[in-house]
């Protein structure tokens, strides 16, 4: 699956894991992190956490009609995060929403 930014016209990734049951809650915890171009989906989510996460990521948390709520760039280890309304989150390498330039209010499809 991959996320596009159809405001922008630009893939946020072209790798997009959606994490459910058991690998939902490990996360990126202790993992090596994400490569450029991967993404992990968390559907029915509204707030994560970065705990034991080893490097800043981009969180992008999103309503159900795939528009960004909220956009938490490079947010380092040890964070908490959370968004009301938003119904599940993108979690990418640092810099993936800077450099496809995507901000609150743009529309993620996922395909």
């Amino acid at each position: 699956m991959r996320a596009i930014n159809t405001t922008t016209g630009r893939p946020l990734a072209i790798e997009v894991r959606v994490l459910t049951g058991l690998s939902r809650l490990r996360g990126l915890m202790f993992a090596r992190g994400l490569r450029p171009g991967q993404a992990l989906l968390l559907p029915r989510c509204r707030a994560i956490h970065t705990g034991f996460v080893r490097e800043p990521i981009d969180v992008v948390f999103l309503e159900a009609t795939g528009h960004v709520l909220r956009l938490c760039d490079q947010l380092r280890p040890f964070r908490v995060r959370t968004c009301p309304g938003a119904c599940a989150v993108l979690e990418l390498p640092a810099g993936s929403a800077a450099r496809t330039q995507t901000s609150v209010g743009d529309q993620v499809v996922l395909q």
